[in-house]
């Protein structure tokens, strides 16, 4: 298996350097955008940029970083979507990194790892969706979206039956492949950009959906009925924008979703809210991530452009500390899902 990967690496370098689609700095330059792994809760966190070639010691450093997606099947298994590098993918817990030829240039806007066969992941590429049935080593374009301004916004995978399969749009479209991505047909139409699709973690016929503008909508029939649950949320302000559904996989109906009221947590699958009490006054921290322990629902993380945020006790108590690199921010957070005290960070330029 080592000769196997060595070799695959080595193609890997060829067609980076070959082609000139991207370029990976020495291992000793100083950018600090790309990705950051702690495994103490976020006390200490480490840089993790290694890109091994045939040449010696790359770095990714510089790259910035869009989303995470971790295997479901193995969780050193991790991949990152950048914002103009392509995608990058680690089988070692973020130790080293590889880019597939196939989509090592633009960025990638959501991944999603298909929880029954490891080898098989979608990419989103503007308005692209790519797919690998061989680990990365080529991908496939599987989807075109005909308005070629509109971008693939979120990918997701049907946790009970692998073969369907969910994408959204910045135009508000809700797209679903019932064959794992070959033939695709428009369930619903948000009027707004979609954020963000969440299966539920219990029953994977019940979505839910954060958009642009029309705020959150829930199906419990695989999306042929939907819901908008604006009445529920009335009370609080600044809700119509919700950029990220969170699931606590240890609680049946209990959700997170980040708005620019601030966090907002439902224990009944969407009937009623409480505000979580932020450091912040509401709608004035700008959540740029957010994510919750899988094992352990009280410790639950969110990420603003400067301050990564943490609490062990469902938000009664927070502990903050400053993004490890000066004028980057936060923008993708990532819980291993076998070990609650490693997370995954990735960062950006800052916004000027």
């Amino acid at each position: 298996m080592k000769k196997i990967f060595i070799f695959f690496a080595a193609l890997a370098f060829v067609g980076l350097c070959g082609f000139g689609c991207i370029s990976f700095k020495d291992a000793t330059e100083t950018a600090t955008s790309g990705i950051y792994k702690t495994t103490d809760q976020g006390e200490i966190w480490e840089k993790k940029a290694s890109f091994p070639t045939a040449a010696g010691l790359g770095s990714v450093a510089h790259v910035g970083i869009n989303v995470f997606a971790i295997d479901p099947s193995d969780h050193l298994a991790i991949y990152a979507g950048t914002e103009a590098d392509g995608l990058l993918y680690s089988y070692d817990g973020a130790e080293t990194w590889n880019s597939p030829t196939d989509l090592n240039a633009g960025p990638i806007a959501a991944l999603a790892v298909d929880p029954e066969d490891k080898c098989v992941v979608y990419a989103a590429s503007r308005n692209k969706i790519y797919k690998t049935e061989d680990c990365s080593r080529t991908f496939e374009q599987i989807y075109y979206e005909t308005r070629t301004e509109t971008e693939i916004t979120d990918i997701k995978i049907d946790w009970y039956n692998h073969t369907l399969v969910y994408a959204a749009t910045s135009e508000g479209d809700l797209l679903k492949s019932t064959d794992a991505g070959a033939s695709w047909s428009p369930l619903f139409r948000f009027e707004g950009d979609i954020y963000d699709i969440l299966i539920d973690p219990f029953d994977s016929r019940v979505l839910y959906v954060g958009t642009e503008r029309k705020g959150l909508w829930k199906t419990v029939d695989n999306g042929e009925n939907w819901t908008q649950l604006n009445q529920e949320l009335k009370e609080f302000k600044n809700t119509s924008d919700v950029y990220q559904v969170a699931a606590d996989k240890t609680s049946q109906g209990t959700l997170i979703i980040a708005t620019k009221y601030g966090l907002l947590r439902t224990h009944d699958a969407g009937s009623t809210w409480s505000a979580i009490p932020l450091l912040t006054p509401p709608s004035e921290a700008e959540i740029q991530a957010l994510a919750i322990n899988p094992r352990e629902g009280k410790e639950i993380y969110y990420a603003t452009d400067s301050t990564i945020y943490k609490t062990l006790d469902a938000g009664q108590s927070w502990i903050t500390k400053k993004v490890p690199a000066s004028g980057r921010s936060a923008q993708a957070l990532a819980v291993d899902p076998e070990n609650g005290k490693v997370i995954y960070l990735g960062l950006t330029a800052a916004k000027k």
